[in-house]
């Protein structure tokens, strides 16, 4: 089989980028509000348009078939591109604390080294402190979750496509660390999973929780049957008993099996919510396998329904906690996880992070200034998932600025190790023959280099828009960013690299949805005018429209 580069894939379809973003005005009314995280699915849209935010799998499959005959000349000649980064966004506050890009599983105890599945870049471990890609031979790079045989860290199996994201190619598998893969055939593949895991008890037991079922492996992930349809969300398993485990159905409600996952029984009562039920995650005690904890959102709005706890098994629920941690995003990040040596001490999030050691009698919130946990530079908000390591004390969240490390149970988070180059661009210019760099980015505003790629430094938050460089003068450049509360981003402009800022906004209606792309085109333009950024503004057009765009 011809050796398929994912990096090929992104640059095959970050072509529709150069038409900005396109309106539908049957679907987005004009000044509708828009969330932080909607501006993500806004976006995918209006690439794939017109098949909407995930490509279909027939769409998907003929891309990837059109790369496989590709002549080798081809891929020869992409082996010469050489990344520039970013290997970290320094945080101008402070220095040595990074942003990357948006993860979303976490391992950190297989024998080896951390390990890295993200949204948009692959899969990642470390050689010493340095990101290595394991996943070059992949056919996707969005990777929703994955794990390592417990006894044998060369097999790693991953689940593929994000949630209302980019849309995945199924489970892969790999017995040498990542330097071939293997496509494991499911009967109907999901485009995408929330969760994979090998049982505790018996490693040759695989359970992975996708967008269309539960499926099981009984030969360590080579082949898998599905269990429970629906769009199922988590997997707990008993690590005392592997027949009790837990699982959710979005839309739906909590499920139990008594029976290794052949049979599920939907919990009704106790106090439990069992109606109204949206995207949820669980976490189970290792240390008091009884003692589970859901973090459940309303299906009708995405907005935090409570933490439920239950210390019996699931006969009986506790609502925990009444802060609404997800604001109205729980179906983009929902997280939580529970010590291994402490049933008390619990870590969970949503848009912001909260942690409890007294089993959710009072909680700390990280994005709080008045809190003595408050953490304005380690943290990114949007919590995507977090991992324990069996001693109780480390712990990793991954969330969409990147990754961050914990070495006393959750106290205090360092950002030192943050360094993947995974980050998702809206649009990039590039200026100085390759010294100046600048982007857009989702979730981490608007950035760039100005030594080559030696360092980065964040200069706006939020998400970033179209970015533009003075052909002539490469310490002047423009930026677009915003927080997404409507599409009318902020245009910021500097003379000085960045070091200091002005708007940029006169002339620019701030209502409404506004859609443009910035070009830098010297043989359109008057000679007085040259090297002047252009803005392509439209408002409420056609997607035709807006793509038609000089």
């Amino acid at each position: 089989m011809k050796v398929f580069r994912p990096f090929l894939f992104l640059v095959l379809i970050s072509v529709s980028l150069f038409y900005g973003f396109r309106n539908d005005d049957d679907k987005d009314p004009a000044n509708k509000p828009i969330s932080k995280s909607e501006y993500r699915t806004k976006f995918l849209e209006n690439l794939h348009y017109p098949y909407g935010v995930m490509l279909p799998r027939e769409v998907l499959d003929r891309i990837i078939k059109s790369i496989e005959s590709m002549p080798d000349e081809g891929e020869k000649a992409l082996n010469s591109w050489v990344s520039r980064g970013p290997f970290g966004i320094n945080r101008p506050e402070n220095p040595g604390s990074y942003y990357s890009g948006r993860v979303l599983d976490i391992e950190g105890e297989n024998g080896v080294s951390t390990r890295v599945g993200t949204a948009g870049g692959g899969l990642w471990g470390y050689n010493f402190l340095l990101p290595v890609s394991l996943s070059d031979n992949l056919y996707s790079l969005a990777i929703s979750s994955f794990d390592s045989k417990p006894d044998n860290a060369s097999i790693i199996i991953i689940a593929t496509g994000e949630n209302n994201g980019l849309t995945g190619t199924g489970i892969w598998r790999t017995t040498n660390t990542g330097s071939s893969w293997t496509k494991i055939t499911l009967t109907s593949d999901p485009v995408c999973f929330y969760k994979l895991r090998f049982d505790p008890v018996n490693y040759n037991i695989v359970h992975a929780a996708g967008d269309n079922g539960y499926y099981k492996s009984t030969d360590a992930g080579l082949t898998f049957t599905k269990y429970l349809s629906g769009r199922t969300t988590d997997i707990a398993v008993n690590p005392s008993n592997n027949q009790i485990m837990y699982t959710s159905i979005w839309g739906d409600g909590i499920y139990k099996s008594i029976n290794g996952g052949l049979i599920w029984v939907k919990l009704t009562t106790g106090g439990i919510p069992s109606v109204n039920v949206g995207r949820v995650a669980i976490a189970l005690a290792q240390s008091s396998p009884n003692t589970l904890y859901f973090n459940i959102t309303n299906n009708s709005d995405n907005s935090t329904n409570g933490i439920y706890k239950t210390i019996n098994g699931g006969t009986s629920y506790t609502n925990i906690s009444s802060l609404n941690i997800h604001s109205n995003q729980g179906w983009y990040t929902n997280m939580i996880g529970v010590s291994p040596t402490n049933p008390n001490l619990v870590i969970a999030g949503g848009l912001i992070l909260i942690r409890t050691s007294d089993g959710g009698t009072t909680w700390n919130n990280y994005f709080n200034s008045t809190d003595p946990l408050y953490d304005p530079y380690n943290i990114h908000s949007d919590l995507q998932c977090i991992t324990w390591h069996s001693n109780g004390v480390y712990v990793w969240i991954g969330h969409d600025g990147g990754l961050s490390f914990s070495q006393n149970s959750g106290l205090n988070w360092s950002s030192t190790t943050n360094r993947l180059p995974i980050t998702q661009y809206s649009a990039i210019d590039i200026g100085g023959n390759g010294t100046h760099i600048i982007g857009g980015a989702f979730d981490n505003g608007a950035h760039g280099t100005t030594d080559g790629g030696n360092t980065w430094w964040l200069w706006h938050y939020g998400d970033g828009g179209g970015v533009s460089i003075d052909p002539n003068n490469t310490s002047k450049f423009l930026v677009s960013t915003g927080v997404g509360s409507t599409y009318a981003f902020s245009r910021r402009l500097t003379t000085d690299n960045g070091i200091t800022w002005t708007a940029s906004d006169n002339g620019v209606d701030p209502n409404g949805h506004w859609y443009y792309k910035i070009k830098n085109d010297k043989m359109k333009l008057p000679a007085a005018s040259s090297g002047v950024s252009i803005y392509y503004i439209c408002k409420n057009l056609s997607p035709q429209a807006a793509g038609n765009l000089p």
